[in-house]
């Protein structure tokens, strides 16, 4: 017997105080964040079949280290009863967010102290929203289709100078473009969660603004919102040399807006075409008129199997040669020194 699909949303605010420690950028000159521009959400799915049960958590954070993530994970795996297997954590990757967790850069000294308390406060606030999506699993029906942003470039760019690679706009390297969308009703068809993948880092706002943000990720969430009534969630692509076409080093703050929106309306547009009630239409009579009009009904299909299946695998990656250690030790200390 085909199972059937149930999922629940649930969003937590993670906004950091005034005055924590942000420090996305080696070039800035600020320290302490002065203020929020935009709200930091944490947004969690559960997806069940009655068999397997899992919970998606987007964060609107720049990374958890490897000291904090254990902890998360742990928290939400407590919460919820779920192995971590089935625990995801999905970072928007945000450059104007708070640095949080304990691996400090050299430049960060002020701020700093206020952030045990925040993470303490995340740990709670990421559990509490996965348990809570679970608490609201419903009967929900699901559709997944692709469309097309052009608010990314490749940002492998050779200085002509020099030749250095740097970070810039590479309009002839390789991008990807594909925006990605599952759509998610419940089983009365009421719009219930959107979930987008695209590739581009959140870098618009770069080292000169001192406000929390969290980039384009979180305009377009707010817009597909306002035109859908679904609960979006942000998966990040492969982003790696890809970067957007503007923002960046200077300006950034009105520009992550613009981006935003322009993702936030394609991927509306395409939540809109997608129909996650199957159904096959025909001719069901003629209404007389002017000229005459054929009238058509729709007849619900059955659902297709909603089985859902976790899966994982370790992956054991090359390592570079690295120097000696007290060469790149004295190398650090360069850096450290220049940096401060």
């Amino acid at each position: 017997m085909p199972r059937q699909l149930r999922a629940g949303v649930a969003r937590a605010d993670i906004t950091p105080p005034f005055g924590i420690a942000h420090a996305g950028w080696g070039a800035q000159t600020h320290q302490r964040a002065a203020g929020v521009d935009l709200p930091l959400w944490a947004t969690a799915l559960a997806l069940s079949d009655g068999v397997e049960t899992l919970v998606l958590v987007d964060l609107d954070l720049i990374y958890l280290w490897d000291t904090e993530a254990p902890g998360v994970m742990a928290a939400v795996s407590a919460a919820t009863g779920l192995p971590a297997s089935h625990i995801r954590l999905a970072y928007t990757h945000t450059h104007s967010g708070p640095i949080n967790g304990a691996t400090w850069s050299s430049w960060v000294k002020e701020g700093a102290e206020m952030v045990p308390a925040y993470d303490a406060y995340l740990e709670q606030q990421i559990a509490g929203v996965a348990r809570q999506a679970l608490n609201q699993l419903r009967p929900a029906r699901i559709a997944a289709g692709f469309g097309e942003a052009k608010i990314n470039v490749n940002r492998r760019f050779q200085r002509p100078e020099d030749g250095a690679v740097i970070c810039g706009r590479n309009w002839g390297g390789p991008v990807d473009q594909q925006l990605q969308l599952v759509r998610i009703d419940s089983a009365d068809g009421a719009p219930l969660a959107a979930i987008v993948n695209y590739a581009c880092h959140p870098i618009t706002v770069g080292p000169d603004c001192d406000l929390v943000t969290p980039d384009y990720p979180g305009v377009m969430k707010r817009v597909v919102e306002q035109a859908t009534g679904a609960t979006c969630l942000f998966l990040q692509g492969a982003t790696g040399d890809i970067g957007p076409i503007q923002g960046c080093a200077r300006g950034g703050l009105g520009e992550y807006r613009r981006l935003g929106s322009i993702l936030g309306h394609e991927a509306s547009r395409l939540w809109w075409e997608l129909e996650p009630q199957r159904r096959q239409a025909h001719y069901a009579g003629t209404l007389e008129s002017g000229s005459p009009l054929a009238l058509y009904a729709d007849e619900a299909l059955p659902d297709l199997d909603a089985t859902i299946r976790v899966g994982t695998r370790q992956l054991d990656l090359p390592l570079k040669a690295f120097a000696p250690a007290a060469e790149l030790a004295a190398a650090t200390a360069t850096h450290v020194a220049r940096l401060d």
